[in-house]
């Protein structure tokens, strides 16, 4: 038993080790999801991370979802946001 998961529980604390933001990663998907927050133009905008792996102990992101817009790859959101990253 545990207690109930909150949406606000998915934020990702990237000061723990790798391999503990991948099962987060994994544990909350689909809800509620992990997520890290990006600062643009002062506002702060919520990312979802949807997909990741371990390569030589370090996170790989392959997959992310920018508030309202639909899930796209890494690649793919380092060149439609590169300043963000």
């Amino acid at each position: 038993f545990t207690r109930i998961i909150k949406k606000e529980d998915g934020e990702i604390d990237w000061t723990l080790p790798a391999e503990q933001i991948e099962r987060k990663i994994k544990a909350y998907s689909p809800w509620p999801s992990a997520f890290a927050f990006i600062k643009k133009n002062g506002k702060l905008l919520r990312v979802k991370i949807l997909e990741a792996e371990l390569k030589d102990d370090n996170l790989v992101i392959k997959k992310v979802q920018p508030e309202g817009k639909k899930p796209i790859t890494y690649k793919e959101y380092l060149k439609a946001y590169p300043k963000l990253c």
